[in-house]
């Protein structure tokens, strides 16, 4: 080593360095800091890129088994159902008019289409022996199933007869449907019978068919007073 008397100044290109734990090429100090100084400029201007697999860390863990994801089967059927949900619960959806964000909406807030109602009040006299259209109650709801509710009142002419009510869609009589009255050899002229049907199940309506009550008579007329047909939409 080159000793130089107090006060007087050192080169460090003077002065050695021991390359061996550093990696370095360099063997004296200034050639070390340059060395290292040129490394540091590389890294900055161009750092190395280094792209690895999933699979090649092998101590990952990062499996959710509470959450919900858009590749598996079978998670929301493993929720508890709440069977009779009620207006301010709360689903979640995507919203379509603000590019699929994800929203929350109460269920009581959900587009649901309105009943559909009809109602008549001149009388409707029937005469016919087979099944024709109580004047007025038929719609034309749209594809669905609907829930169908109706009230009238009707009157039968002649003893001993008999008059049936019904439910039709596109033309065919729904099972379940037919509401009978009768009127009795020793009977009253002008008794009123009420008919009607609360929240009953049609289902598979097609988007042109037509939902009607129809009636039919055994003797004289039956006479359809105040009449209402209501078709709810339901699942």
């Amino acid at each position: 080593m080159l000793l130089r008397p107090p006060g007087a100044q050192q080169d460090a290109a003077s002065v050695p360095f021991d390359n061996t734990a550093s990696g370095l090429a360099a063997t004296d100090v200034q050639a070390a800091v340059d060395e290292t100084e040129g490394r540091v400029d590389s890294l900055e201007s161009a750092p190395p890129v280094h792209t690895h697999a999933e699979a090649d860390i092998t101590d990952l863990d990062h499996t959710d088994v509470d959450a919900i994801h858009d590749n598996v089967a079978g998670e929301i059927t493993a929720i508890t159902e709440k069977t009779a949900p009620v207006a301010a619960d709360v689903i979640l959806l995507e919203d379509s008019a603000a590019g699929n964000a994800k929203r929350r909406v109460q269920i009581g807030n959900l587009p649901f289409p309105a009943p559909l109602t009809v109602i008549a009040t001149a009388p409707d006299p029937i005469t016919s022996g087979t099944d024709i259209l109580v004047d007025s109650l038929t719609r034309t709801p749209g594809a669905g199933n609907y829930l169908v509710s109706a009230g009238m009142t009707a009157i039968l002419s002649a003893n001993n007869s008999a008059a049936d009510f019904s439910i039709y869609v596109n033309g065919s009589q729904v099972t379940g449907s037919v509401r009978p009255i009768s009127r009795g050899g020793g009977s009253t002229a002008g008794i009123t019978f009420p008919i009607g049907y609360e929240d009953f199940p049609i289902t598979g309506v097609l988007a042109a068919e037509d939902v009607e009550i129809r009636a039919s008579v055994s003797a004289g007329t039956v006479t359809v007073d105040e009449r209402h047909l209501t078709l709810t939409p339901t699942l």
